[in-house]
């Protein structure tokens, strides 16, 4: 991780005309421009996606590290290896001013209990009090909700991959987070720990396993749903969240493993405007028109395949079919494999010649997990 100096005086360097917006004069000096708030803000704005840029800026001067200090550690959710991840929290843990301005924090299968990396997780974590978003998964899933104990934050969106959490989150750590809206965890079904209805009343956003859809979904206006299956999730029948499955607006059904057919649910979708099926079966599609309002539907592969559905079960004549039997579906996109699509429309006899990125279909998503 690079790091942003604390003490550098202003200084008289001439920055480059094509390094800063187009408004600023090559002969302005950093020494001027660091004296003008409204425009250091809109440089820093300018590089806001360029990192090493934004590091070097703020050698230029104090106002520019300031500014730049702010966007830099505003969203940390790239970093990859422990040391990058023990430079940021050593950094924080030193100065509160730097850990007022994270907002969103990522970490994933990198710390182990008992480090030292993990030790400044959790002084990390009680400096972040500002902290909106947080993505976590101790290495090997371990149960680690405890860590979350006493930190003030008050989250958004929680993306909390650790196994056998259950209890920990549901009576010490979700009943303090109010503002919840984005939620993505793991949640035995077997288990039977079921949260209070009060708690994460603003819930719109759940992913997870049946288990979560169990615990959370009553009780909660929840209008986005990303159902990914575990190996052992019960096939009962769902009837008794009808009124709640009927609320749904969007909806991913799959993951990693075999799901469910559609059938499980397709009554219970009354209000559902976009779909998108992993690992679809051909079979199954025959269901669709029992939603009446599809308005967009998206064949993918599981979580764990490269590639999209066999082209030969998704053929033109598939394609005309479900448009005949959704009156409302508006487009179909097929995954070529992994990153890219191919759109339907209705009454063409081949897709669209331009290929569509995984950001571009799944622009609409309001929780895919991510930060």
């Amino acid at each position: 991780m690079q790091h942003c100096p604390t003490d550098i005086p202003a200084t008289t360097y001439r920055l480059p005309e094509t390094s800063i917006p187009g408004y600023m004069a090559q002969s302005t000096s950093v020494s001027e421009v660091a004296e003008l708030p409204e425009l250091v803000q809109a440089i820093m704005q300018y590089f806001a996606n360029d990192r090493e840029t934004l590091c070097i800026l703020s050698l230029m001067s104090k106002n520019f590290r300031l500014e730049a200090q702010r966007i830099l550690f505003r969203k940390v959710t790239t970093l990859q290896d422990a040391d990058d991840h023990t430079i940021f929290l050593a950094t924080i843990v030193r100065s509160q001013r730097l850990a007022l301005h994270v907002v969103a924090y990522a970490q994933e299968n990198v710390a182990d209990p008992g480090t030292d990396l993990w030790d400044l997780l959790c002084y990390g974590l009680q400096e972040m009090k500002n902290l909106k978003h947080l993505r976590f998964r101790a290495r090997g899933g371990v149960a680690s909700a405890h860590i979350l104990r006493g930190c003030s934050f008050q989250l958004e969106s929680l993306y909390w991959g650790c196994n056998s959490d259950e209890k920990e989150l549901a009576r010490n750590v979700l009943p303090l987070q109010p503002n919840m809206k984005q939620l993505r965890v793991k949640w035995n079904e077997q288990k039977k720990v079921s949260p209070l209805r009060s708690t994460c009343p603003g819930l719109v956003s759940l992913a997870g396993d049946r288990g979560v859809i169990e615990a959370f979904l009553p009780g909660r206006k929840i209008t986005t749903l990303t159902w990914i299956p575990d190996l052992d999730d019960s096939t009962t029948k769902i009837a008794h969240l009808s009124d709640q499955l009927n609320r749904l607006r969007f909806l991913s059904f799959g993951g990693y493993f075999e799901r469910p057919k559609l059938d499980l649910i397709v009554d219970h979708l009354q209000a559902l405007e976009v779909l998108e099926l992993l690992g679809s079966d051909a079979t199954e599609l025959q269901f669709l028109e029992r939603i009446p309002n599809l308005l967009i539907l998206i064949l993918s592969p599981l979580l764990n395949q490269k590639n999209g559905p066999a082209p030969s079960k998704i053929t033109a004549e598939l394609i005309k079919e479900i448009f005949q039997a959704c009156q409302c579906l508006q487009y179909i996109d097929v995954a070529d494999d992994a990153k890219y699509y191919r759109r339907w429309v209705s009454f063409s006899s081949e897709p669209l010649p331009r290929r569509l990125s995984y950001p571009m279909v799944h622009r609409w998503w309001r929780f895919r997990g991510n930060l």
